[in-house]
């Protein structure tokens, strides 16, 4: 939510950055469109100084009418959008198909109370670049610590053939365990890694790159 905590992120390996963006619930973490373009252009500033050159990515986290959407798409020019709201799989086809043609990616978020017919028309969908297998839903889009189930996300993988990003109450302190549960290959973080909600905390982010990595803290043995 500010140039700091993105220059952070940057300046610790992190190459793909979330902004929640006028997101149609009451969540913390909101950012209007004109901030959120703000900190999308310092992002792509600042990544050929930061990022020594390496490919960083910008995800625009939203939800609402399909237009809207579309429109913030086009404004804004992240890499991708990430729907996560209660559009339809109609919807979400129309979106993806749309912003595919434009050079944006769509990923749809998903959880173990998604329909199960929703969920099939989104695993047919070739537009659609990935899913979110996270613990929230709309409903309850603010709230800390709900873990997601790793069977949910097992069988999201064995039906998928695409990216699945994990979320949900993923912090540093059982973050290594998840990994060996589900075999992730990408996650999407949030408040386990925040000093208060829309402000990172350095150590706490620091902690969860080194388990991500398999690293010993000091004086371990």
């Amino acid at each position: 939510m500010s140039g700091e905590d993105a220059r952070l992120c940057l300046r610790l390996g992190i190459r793909h950055l979330g902004f929640v963006v006028e997101y149609p619930e009451s969540v913390p973490w909101n950012l209007p469109r004109k901030k959120a373009g703000e900190l999308l252009r310092l992002v792509e500033a600042d990544a050929r100084a930061l990022a020594g050159g390496e490919k960083v990515e910008t995800y625009v986290v939203c939800g609402g009418r399909t237009e809207e959407i579309l429109r913030m798409a086009r404004h804004l020019k992240p890499a991708a959008i990430q729907i996560h709201h209660r559009e339809e799989a109609g919807e979400v086809a129309r979106i993806a198909e749309t912003l595919l043609r434009e050079g944006i990616k769509t990923y749809r978020a998903v959880s173990p109370e998604t329909p199960e017919e929703e969920l099939a028309a989104l695993c047919a969908m070739t537009a659609l670049e990935g899913l979110v297998a996270d613990s929230r839903t709309p409903e309850t889009a603010a709230v800390h610590g709900r873990r997601l189930d790793a069977g949910f996300y097992a069988s999201l993988r064995a039906r998928f053939p695409r990216a699945i990003f994990l979320g949900g109450g993923i912090t540093p302190e059982n973050v290594r365990e998840i990994l060996v549960a589900t075999r992730a290959g990408a996650l999407d973080i949030l408040t386990g890694v925040e000093a208060a909600p829309g402000r990172k905390d350095e150590a706490r982010l620091r902690r969860l790159l080194d388990e991500i990595r398999g690293k010993q803290p000091e004086g371990a043995g």
